[in-house]
């Protein structure tokens, strides 16, 4: 293929449209499709005034998809509210929030499915809030109540890679030795304990994508020295 297709020496233009100030905000609808009769309802979404409301973030955080949970923000971003939804009733409940009124709440598309942490049937998810000041990793049950925090330090989780339900897992992406460098480690939620996947004493900026199965994943360097790929298993260090 020609090396002009694929990358141009000069750049395109390229078009974006934005509101002129004082126009009317665009208003947003949630809805849940019935795939059996390809039908769909409207979900109610109060959180916020329809022309302040922002959808940031819908996930299910039930296995069999009894629970739906959204996030919405305020147009402005200081605010936040995260609201179970019943997807049969329609039925809600506000279960979390936020106010970040001296700043603005930074949307980091975390959400993500646990399911119960022991025998019992209570129903987990984790997200990533900077509750503490840094961005970390928490659990939530999802009726609401008080969140357990996985992580900690004055460093930043930048972003949740993988969730193993099976060893108690959770695997991210840090900063945890310097503000320029990440690393990937995971957390159990039992013990709490935050081991590398990587040798963390030596800078460098890593990343890792999972298999759907979470049995394999691609540990991915990306610098400061010529960048390369591993493939792993979930099961031990070395390589398959």
């Amino acid at each position: 293929m020609d090396n002009e297709k694929l990358a141009p020496t000069y750049p395109r233009e390229l078009d974006l449209r934005y509101l002129k100030v004082g126009s009317k905000n665009p208003t947003v609808e949630l809805n849940i499709l019935d795939l059996s009769d390809r039908e769909y309802k409207p979900v109610p979404v109060d959180a916020f005034e329809p022309e302040e409301l922002i959808i940031g973030e819908v996930a299910w955080v039930t296995k069999d998809h009894s629970a739906l949970i959204y996030r919405a923000f305020n147009r402005v971003q200081d605010h936040d509210a995260h609201v179970v939804v019943n997807p049969e009733t329609l039925k809600s409940k506000v279960v979390r929030k936020r106010d970040g009124s001296d700043g603005w709440l930074e949307h980091t598309l975390s959400i993500s499915f646990v399911g119960p942490l022991s025998c019992k049937k209570d129903t987990y998810y984790v997200d990533v809030s900077d509750e503490d000041g840094w961005n970390h990793i928490y659990l939530y049950h999802v009726k609401g109540g008080k969140a357990i925090q996985l992580t900690s330090g004055e460093w930043e989780v930048s972003t949740i890679l993988n969730i193993d339900t099976a060893k108690k897992l959770v695997y991210f992406q840090a900063s945890k030795r310097h503000s320029t460098e990440r690393h990937v480690y995971n957390v159990s939620w039992e013990t709490k304990k935050i081991p590398p996947l990587v040798d963390d004493t030596v800078p460098g900026y890593w990343l890792a994508s999972f298999s759907s199965s979470g049995g394999y994943y691609i540990l991915n360097y990306q610098g400061p020295n010529v960048p390369y790929q591993e493939l792993y298993t979930t099961n031990t260090t070395s390589k398959p």
